[in-house]
This record gives structure tokens, sequence and C-alpha cells, in this order.
């Protein structure tokens, strides 16, 4: 994948390949080992490990990179977030230059774009929170297998009583509940 500046990729040791894609010739710099999965956002990148250990790295390539978190299921880079999600289910977020802090637990899905957080809990109930922090969520639905946040809507598809599903749309709103 190509984001930004950079272009990487995993080679077949398990090792990130990244290197500054503006730079004709530039060399590959190895990143990361044992990587499962990796983001690239401009100067930001996110890897996580087969051990589930997830680490991040800002400015230079060759600056080591730092551990955020442990037993990481799955995350999400934006240019001021990083949303985690942890193997127990419990969704974290890091705030530019802040520590990660739990905003939802029993998550089994979740997106992150600059302004909202969408989650998809263990209960099939779709929640979402706008604004500069994710602390305050909206329900905006039961029974949702699937969501995708695009600027102030949100699609997902939702089981119907008889078994099938229907796609909807909705416009997110800013009252808000505790998910």
């Amino acid at each position: 994948p190509q984001w930004g500046g950079r272009s990487g990729y995993v080679d077949q040791a398990g090792d990130l390949q990244v290197r500054a894609s503006y730079e004709e010739g530039a060399p590959w710099v190895t990143v990361a080992s044992n990587v499962k999965d990796f983001q690239l956002l401009d100067w930001r990148i996110a890897v996580l490990q087969h051990d589930g250990t997830l680490l991040l790295g800002e400015k230079k390539l060759a600056e080591p990179l730092r551990v955020v978190d442990h037993d990481v299921a799955a995350f999400q880079l934006t240019r001021n977030r990083l949303g985690i999600l942890r193997s127990d289910g419990t969704l974290r977020m890091k705030e530019w230059g802040f520590h990660s802090q739990a905003v939802a637990t029993a998550v089994q899905a979740f997106q992150v774009v600059d302004d909202r957080v969408g989650i998809l809990r263990t209960d099939t109930t779709l929640w979402v929170s706008q604004g500069g922090t994710a602390q305050r969520f909206e329900k905006l639905a039961d029974r949702v297998q699937t969501f995708q946040l695009e600027r102030e809507l949100v699609a997902y598809r939702q089981e119907t009583d008889d078994g099938g599903s229907r796609l909807m749309l909705d416009h997110v709103s800013t009252t808000t509940a505790t998910a």
C-alpha cells in the first residue's frame, strides 16, 4: 500500500520494508519484524506484530518504533488518532500527543475518521461518537451486521425479522448516550 510520501510491503520473512516514494531510487528500510499488519499515513506508521504488540512510529524511518499497546486484535491510524481494538473487545483511542484510553467495551468492529468513531458491539448494536474525543456515543441501530462511516453519513447492513438483511443509510446527529 502507499499513502502520503511512503510505500511499504511485508516481505517473505515477515519484515516491514518502507521507503520514501517521492525520492527516486530511495532505499528500502526494514522498519519492523514479525509483522501481521501495518498502516502508513503521511509520516506516521502503525505496525501490528503477530504476538499482538502494536508499534507506532512518527517522522523519520530510521527512528525506532515505540510500543503503544499489547494484546491488540486490530487498529486504525488517522492523522491525529489511533484506534486500538484489544483481543478482549476493549476499544482504546490515542489522540495526538496523549496516552491511549479505553472508550468502549464489548466491541467487535470499529472505524475511526478524523472527527468520528463508530463501533459495532458484540450485542450487534451500532454506536457513533462525534467530535474531538471519543467519549460519548450515540446508539444508532440494533441488529447491525456491518457498517461504514463517510462524512456525516453512516451506512450499515441491518438484519430483518425474516432472517434477511437491508442496507440502511443514516445521518449522524449530535445527541449522545453512554456506550
